[in-house]
């Protein structure tokens, strides 16, 4: 009995570590109107491409829609950095809810074309920003029947 309550505490104080860890993965690049935006370089590398993980964090009491554009740079050049209309790849919007948080770890289908890739083929992502970022507070629907 002693060596099953040791054991699941072992197992319990393991599975918190780990957790621990992993959300210390995750580094802040900016934050705005209560709109925070992360990134986690220390994704596990598979077929010559290693992925980045984004997490973006709503801390206000509100649903809010976030825009913004990918300025990626590899191996030093910028991809995206000219590229400023809203109906290109790069663009991005979302809505998040209150208190939420919209996170792209890989471990679901890609069909938002939020994938980032650190590295594939020989091109290394040397740098990340989240540009032309605009955050708007959504109005809950006043005319909704309760």
């Amino acid at each position: 009995m002693k060596n099953k309550i040791l054991l699941t505490g072992l197992l319990i104080f393991f599975f918190s570590a780990t957790m621990i860890f992993a959300q210390s993965n995750y580094k802040q690049l900016m934050s705005k109107e209560g709109v925070s935006f992360f990134v986690n370089e220390n994704l596990q590398e598979a077929d010559g491409k290693q992925p980045l993980a984004v997490r973006i964090i709503n801390s206000n009491a509100w649903e809010v829609e976030v825009e913004w554009i990918y300025h990626l740079w590899y191996n030093g050049n910028c991809r995206s950095c000219m590229v400023k209309e809203p109906d290109n790849f790069y663009f991005k919007k979302i809505k998040i809810l209150a208190n939420g948080k919209f996170e792209h770890d890989y471990s679901f289908i890609d069909k938002d074309g939020m994938q980032i890739l650190k590295k594939f083929n020989k091109s290394n992502l040397t740098k990340i920003e989240f540009a032309d970022v605009s955050v708007v507070k959504i109005e809950p629907n006043k005319n909704q029947v309760k």
